[in-house]
């Protein structure tokens, strides 16, 4: 798996790509052959992708937190976990269109469709690497003839998850029986404010995705 973590700067990757074949040809040339190929579609502009795909994660988290604050004021935080269990992954297929897909996932899954595989757990450690974890992550991949762009991003603790996230002891009772209801083999309790929690992923099939990454990416929310 190729990963490439980027900081502060956005590496235009493809650039390399395309030089590496194209050693007879002067640099004007090989200019024009990469925005051809951008203006076609067929490399992306990794600015634009981080930029929509971080549009998407925002609006994501913001009808989440929506949904979980309008629980909580209702019924506590039993209610929200309910809640949070339907509202996720409806808010996640809402999301699911022209060639996008975003998914949260962890290594302390209470869903266990939210469950890391091997090589996302690998990405997920980055993360967790004090004192080193890149902001973000980005990784293209050709799987069954398809080019896919991927953008991970991790998540953190804060006060809201803490009502059904947070250290028992510190969680209200009726929350804790409800989760041993609900989920007896749960893993996703015990957690601090600030502490990574997981990660988003967001999943672009391209060139299908690129009329949703522009327009994501001209957008403000």
């Amino acid at each position: 798996m190729k990963k490439i973590s980027l900081y502060p700067v956005i590496i235009l990757f493809w650039t390399a790509f395309l030089f590496s074949g194209c050693g007879t040809k002067d640099k004007s040339d090989r200019d024009k052959e990469i925005e051809q190929k951008r203006e076609s579609g067929e490399y992306a502009d990794a600015t634009m992708l981080k930029k929509a795909a971080d549009k998407e994660i925002e609006s994501f988290m913001l009808s989440l937190k929506y949904s979980l604050n309008e629980a909580i004021r209702e019924g506590g935080p039993v209610r929200a976990i309910g809640v949070c269990s339907e509202a996720a992954p409806e808010i996640a297929m809402a999301h699911a269109r022209e060639g996008w897909q975003i998914w949260r996932l962890t290594d302390r899954s209470r869903n266990p469709n939210n469950q890391v595989n091997d090589l996302q757990h690998d990405i997920l450690y980055e993360f967790a690497e004090a004192g080193s974890a890149p902001p973000f992550v980005i990784e293209w991949k050709e799987e069954m003839g398809q080019r896919k762009f991927y953008y991970y991003k991790p998540i953190y603790t804060d006060k809201l998850c803490l009502n059904c996230h947070g250290v028992k002891e510190s969680m209200k009772p009726e929350t804790v029986a409800k989760l041993m209801e609900l989920y007896p083999d749960d893993q996703a309790t015990g957690y601090y404010a600030g502490e990574l929690r997981g990660m988003f992923m967001v999943e672009v099939d391209w060139p299908k995705g690129k009329v949703l990454a522009e327009k994501l990416a001209g957008d403000s929310l």
